[in-house]
């Protein structure tokens, strides 16, 4: 038998076996139909990632935006007194001969000469540098046990209800 008749009929006799244990099992038959009609779901027509250059730059902040948004975030750590000279020494600090209305202007030339000017910064801090582990730290994710839904109905069901978990958990946090 040649090479190419025996892997027609390896193919032949592989699919006839999981053709029978699927069809036998009516669990299995689902778990089957699930996984063709998930990858149906995510399967694409357009190579990934192949409009990337049709997406605008990444924007660089205005200074003011920034410094914005850094008092912002350290409000809620600091007393009155604290606040203020934060509030004051930022003021120094994007004024028109400040250290940050220079370092604004290097980093928007660092912009107008990469496609993404936080990308390798990103990449260094988040993944190489940070020493705690990633998936807590810097890209979470959740794990859940593996699910044997009986049906379509049952899938969905649960699907809505880890949907609506994560948006009440969303408006928890942000109110």
């Amino acid at each position: 038998m040649d090479m190419e008749s025996y892997q027609d009929l390896s193919g032949t006799l592989s699919m006839n076996f999981t053709r029978q244990k699927i069809l036998g099992n009516p669990q299995m038959s689902y778990k089957a139909i699930s996984k063709v009609l998930m990858n149906s779901r995510t399967a694409s027509t357009q190579p990934a990632f192949q409009n990337t250059s049709n997406l605008p730059s990444l924007p660089v902040p205005t200074l003011s935006q920034t410094i914005e948004k850094y008092v912002k975030s350290v409000t809620p750590f600091l007393n009155e007194k604290e606040l203020e000279n934060t509030k004051k020494l930022c003021r120094e600090f994007s004024a028109t001969n400040g250290i940050g209305t220079r370092l604004q202007k290097l980093l928007e030339e660092k912009a107008a000469t990469e496609e993404n000017w936080l990308e390798t910064w990103w990449l260094n801090t988040a993944y190489l540098q940070y020493r705690q582990p990633v998936v807590v730290y810097s890209s979470p994710g959740l794990v859940f046990p593996f699910e044997n839904f009986a049906n379509e109905e049952q899938r969905l069901q649960y699907t809505a209800k880890l949907i609506l978990a994560a948006l009440q958990y969303k408006t928890d946090i942000h109110g």
